[in-house]
Formats: structure tokens, sequence, C-alpha cells
């Protein structure tokens, strides 16, 4: 693989988590929902945040990133 592909792959390695704590902050914070809690918020940023991990412990990635979602669903 070329240089230019391992920095594209990299660039991309680094946006997922950025998209991912985007999308679910404007998910929590958009006026359909009544009053956006710190906690929601929280657990939407952290949920993307474990995304970084995912090249190198991709099971773990998944479950607690799922857990995390989870708990953003319940709250």
């Amino acid at each position: 693989m070329s240089s230019f592909g391992r920095r594209h792959l990299l660039l991309l390695d680094a946006a997922v988590p950025v998209v991912a704590g985007v999308v679910a902050v404007v998910g929590v914070i958009s006026p359909h929902h009544s009053d956006p809690r710190p906690l929601t918020i929280a657990l939407g940023v952290a949920a993307a945040a474990v995304l970084t991990a995912r090249r190198r412990a991709p099971v773990a990635t998944l479950a607690v990133s799922g857990a995390l979602v989870l708990a953003l669903l319940a709250v």
C-alpha cells in the first residue's frame, strides 16, 4: 500500500469517531427533544470516543459502544 493510501486510511480512521460524536450530539440536542441533559450528551460522546479503539480491539469496542448506546437510549 502506498503512503498516500495509508494516510487516507488514517484520516478516515480519525474521522469516524468525530462524525459519530457529532451525530450523537446533534441527535440529543435536536429541537424534537424536550431538554438535553448532560448525561445523554456524555453517553453519546463516550460511545463515539470508544470507536477510536475499533482497529485494535474490535470486539471490546463493539461491546462497550453498544452498552453505552443502550444506556443512552434508556436514559
